[in-house]
């Protein structure tokens, strides 16, 4: 069952604009059932030819999901209801995937210093008292305070709520 507000056909328009776009990054050579590297197209390369380009539509339709002014409440400190908003984000699935890309994208980077320090140097090299990790502790505090800035109102009260201490 599709969520409401998106119906079969209009998700089926969005992939197919978002497939012609595709189409046209990827050389004709592979469009065709021409051989590839002098050998006949194999059913495995046919259909990683078809899940290239359907990851490339998706991609697509995702990069161009826009909010076009609505919102799913009108703005001030009283109209927040959650039923509106889980409402106007479950009928916008690709919007919400963009966001997610976007979080992933800027959070990915930070992530896998904090990752690298813990387990790489700290545990593979056997660093039992973690001096690499409390080594960037400083940089790491300032990466993420500029993470939360890139991130929106809701990180940064986020950030705020984490730095409390009690």
């Amino acid at each position: 069952s599709l969520p409401d507000g998106l119906s079969l056909p209009s998700l089926a328009a969005e992939l197919t604009v978002a497939a012609e776009h595709a189409g046209s990054l990827v050389p004709p050579e592979l469009w065709s059932n021409a051989p590839l590297f002098g050998t006949a197209l194999t059913p495995t390369a046919a259909l990683l030819q078809l899940g290239v380009i359907g990851a490339a539509a998706v991609g697509g339709a995702i990069s161009r999901a826009e909010l076009d002014g609505e919102a799913p409440y009108a703005p001030g400190t009283d109209s927040y209801d959650p039923a509106a908003a889980d409402a106007f984000f479950r009928a916008r699935p690709l919007l919400v995937a963009k966001r997610l890309c976007s979080l992933s994208y800027l959070t990915g980077g930070f992530t896998a210093g904090v990752l690298w320090d813990w387990l790489v140097l700290g545990k593979l090299l056997r660093d039992e008292e973690y001096k690499a990790l409390k080594a960037s502790e400083p940089n790491r505090a300032k990466e993420a305070l500029n993470l939360c800035e890139q991130l929106g109102p809701t990180f940064i009260k986020l950030g705020q709520a984490l730095s409390i201490r009690t």
